[in-house]
């Protein structure tokens, strides 16, 4: 038994919305990131799901890559899994790049938290401006 629409926490999306997503997601240049924002999507583990379901159909529209008829079953072999290498590969960068963006949001966290909260400078100030330390000791 399912719920009603209107009593779900999260957006139910048709299979041709997740399909027109991850096209969006695979087109070169395209932040993963503002693509949640966009599209109101709880969590990137749900977008990259959806790029391993329908990422490799999507490829495939888009590049026209079709097997060839003439390709002998130990060459078709040989691709498939030297693509199996090549999506693993990309799955592991991308992993490592997912991690290294919540590095960064953290640590831009904690500086933002230790200059409000403890009031330390961490940031280097553009501009002409002396430090409080110089100015203390010209008094």
């Amino acid at each position: 038994m399912s719920l009603p629409n209107e009593f779900r926490t999260y957006a139910y999306r048709s299979e041709a919305e997740k399909k027109m997503i991850v096209r969006e997601a695979l087109t070169p240049g395209v932040v993963r990131q503002e693509l949640l924002r966009k599209y109101s999507i709880r969590s990137m583990t749900s977008l990259y799901r959806w790029i391993e379901k329908y990422g490799d159909t999507i490829l495939v529209e888009q590049l026209g890559l079709m097997s060839k008829p003439s390709e002998s079953s130990a060459e078709q072999q040989k691709s498939l899994e030297g693509d199996a290498e090549l999506r693993k590969r990309i799955a592991e960068l991308e992993q490592a790049l997912f991690k290294a963006e919540l590095k960064s949001e953290l640590l831009e966290a904690m500086i933002d938290i230790a200059e409000k909260d403890l009031k330390l400078p961490i940031r280097k100030k553009f501009g002409p401006q002396q430090s409080q330390e110089s100015d203390n000791a010209e008094k």
